[in-house]
């Protein structure tokens, strides 16, 4: 995705970019003097950000439902330069989407559960194989592969523990190459942030 800002053949490129109130982001601006305009173009990386750019990450992360008049007074930029900025974050990949952050407990799925998975085989098509299968089952929230005891680990969440049990000692138990499940019932969640910790 590319952003397309005003250009006369001649001017200043940084300074055209800095009045579209975007950042000069270096080795992404490709200077198209013959069409008169500059494509600010992705992907982007956290060198690429500026202070701006940081805030407006720390707000929207704190609350995605803002309103862009509402976040452009509280990182100091007029409306539209604010949204093309938000706009190119997006197109950059460093905000992957928005969702609504919903009450388990109140919807019915109070249960959850974490699984250990141990595999047979580690090998690569054996752990694709098994996360093909994961992106399967919804009952499994989140699915880790890390290293130590375990090869996954999995949260799952139900209606009620039982649920999750015959899952556990179903699909899961008798997966292909699955050799062991430890699990552990989440009894009270102490803190929940799953965000990027933002300076």
């Amino acid at each position: 995705m590319n952003f397309c800002v005003p250009f006369e053949p001649g001017k200043n490129v940084t300074r055209a970019v800095r009045m579209a109130g975007l950042p000069v982001r270096k080795n992404v601006l490709q200077n198209l003097a013959t069409r008169n305009f500059i494509a600010i173009s992705a992907p982007m990386t956290a060198d690429d950000l500026d202070t701006i750019d940081w805030k407006i990450l720390k707000e929207l992360q704190r609350d995605g439902r803002i309103t862009n008049v509402e976040l452009a007074g509280r990182v100091g930029l007029s409306p539209p330069p604010t949204l093309r900025r938000v706009q190119a974050l997006e197109a950059g990949g460093l905000i992957s989407g928005y969702r609504a952050k919903l009450d388990g407990d109140k919807l019915g799925y109070g249960a959850q559960m974490i699984a250990h998975v141990g595999l047979k085989s580690q090998a690569e098509h054996e752990m694709r194989d098994f996360e093909r299968r994961v992106a399967g089952w919804p009952i499994v929230r989140e699915c880790y592969a890390v290293s130590g005891v375990a090869d996954f680990v999995l949260k799952c969440v139900g209606r009620d523990v039982q649920s999750i049990q015959a899952f556990i000692m179903g699909a899961l138990a008798k997966t292909p190459n699955v050799e062991s499940v430890k699990t552990s019932l989440i009894l009270h969640v102490a803190k929940d942030e799953p965000e990027v910790p933002l300076p």
